[in-house]
């Protein structure tokens, strides 16, 4: 089998990033620093990676969108490129923010484009339903949200981030269901479920943070009738993502309990960490704006075990003997429907 594009290793930058971003929201400005500057070396690393390619990136990236396997996990470049602008806007570095949020929004209109049009090729067929489907929902939210970090004051932003916003949740809702009419068709059970469905979370936490961003909008030039109702949803957002995230901790346990724990990397563990990262940070901002206190707590165990997470899949990234074998249901650590 071939390899898998170096792109879904973006999957680090985005829970480094989010990651940086809990921390500074928490207070730990020094560890949230270094985590931004980590984030920072992991996307130039990657970007130079794939361009190192030369010519036959095109070739590459042109059979990786034609492939239902592969495609998915080029959303993950966008989605890194907003969540780093959004960080590094945070730490007022607005014109690196707004180059990354440019390049973060030409590869989601890019990608937004080409992966539908191959949908009617591909037809499904063979397709392995994966988390990963919902990588496009994260890449579009992502987009609104590094937006409303970066053009926070201008009142042209805020129309398109709803929009948007809007779009991202229909999007959540149809890939659910044809995620959950092909598990059906398939016979797909708890052994098919990688770490890539936690971004069926991640997809609902970032929808969250956008929302919560949004609420900004009426000072802005949006219509309080339509912020507010945005706004609305954000507790229902964040409270689907935390029933996501205990049904899948409740089937992955059954899953270790009958199988066993095989220790491997595999780029699909980056879709747990990211979606933790994420929840918390939604959950911060999300009892900030409604004084709804249940969250924090929340946050706080979320936020805790993400950066247990980020530790424990960057140490088996590092070690060749866990990079050798296979995990939890047999495959290649390195197989390109592992994303991201």
């Amino acid at each position: 089998m071939r390899r898998g594009p170096p792109i879904g290793t973006f999957g680090a930058v985005m829970s480094l990033g989010i990651l940086s971003v809990a921390l500074d929201l928490l207070g730990y400005r020094a560890a949230s620093l270094v985590l931004l500057v980590l984030a920072c070396i992991a996307y130039a690393g990657v970007v130079a990676s794939i361009l190192a390619r030369g010519r036959s990136l095109g070739d590459r990236l042109a059979a990786d969108v034609a492939d239902p396997e592969a495609a998915f996990g080029h959303f993950t470049f966008p989605a890194a490129s907003d969540v780093l602008a959004s960080r590094l806007a945070l730490a007022h570095a607005v014109a690196p923010a707004a180059v990354l949020l440019g390049v973060g929004a030409a590869a989601w209109i890019a990608l937004i484009i080409a992966v539908p049009h191959q949908l009617g090729k591909w037809g499904f067929a063979g397709w392995t339903p994966t988390g990963s489907a919902f990588l496009p929902v994260v890449a579009t939210e992502s987009v609104p949200v590094a937006a409303s970090a970066v053009l926070g004051a201008e009142p042209f932003a805020w129309f398109p981030a709803a929009a948007l916003w809007c779009i991202g949740l229909l999007l959540y809702v149809l890939i659910l269901t044809l995620l959950i009419g092909r598990v059906s068709s398939s016979g797909a059970g708890t052994a098919d479920l990688d770490a890539s469905f936690g971004l069926t979370m991640g997809a609902l936490a970032i929808s969250t943070l956008a929302a919560l961003l949004l609420q900004r909008a009426p000072q802005a030039g949006l219509p309080a009738a339509i912020a507010r109702p945005i706004l609305s949803i954000a507790p229902v957002t964040w409270s689907a993502g935390g029933i996501f995230m205990l049904l899948l901790c409740a089937l992955w346990g059954a899953r270790v309990i009958r199988q066993g724990v095989r220790i491997s990397y595999r780029v699909s563990e980056w879709s747990v960490v990211f979606p933790l990262g994420m929840y918390g940070t939604s959950g911060i901002l999300l009892a900030r704006a409604t004084g709804w206190q249940a969250p924090l707590a929340i946050a706080d165990l979320s936020i805790a075990a993400s950066l247990l997470g980020l530790l424990a899949v960057s140490a088996l990234a590092l070690l060749p003997s866990a990079r050798s074998r296979p995990g939890i249901g047999g495959g290649s650590p390195t197989d390109p429907r592992q994303y991201p």
